[in-house]
């Protein structure tokens, strides 16, 4: 059975990746790409972006666009840097 993929599944995996790829909150091209959210949530890109969205309008997480491409690039809203 597929695993069901839900906003909390993809705000996990992109607190996730905001951690653990060196993501610095000050330079957005490096924040994780809608792409990487759903490959490892196995989503499509759309569905993935609906769901960054709609966290967005919560307030949760930010969004920003790089000016020479399409691509969006996703943050987590006040994130605390793990010092472990």
């Amino acid at each position: 059975m597929a695993k069901k993929i839900n906003r909390e599944n993809v705000y996990d995996t992109l607190m996730k990746l905001c951690r653990e790829n060196g993501v610095s909150y000050c330079c957005p091209t490096t924040w994780p790409k809608t792409r990487d959210v759903a490959d490892i949530c196995g989503i499509n890109i759309y569905s993935a972006r609906l769901f960054l969205i709609d966290l967005e309008k919560e307030g949760i997480v930010l969004c920003t666009r790089n000016g020479r491409c399409n691509s969006l690039y996703w943050h987590i809203v006040n994130i605390k840097p793990d010092y472990n």
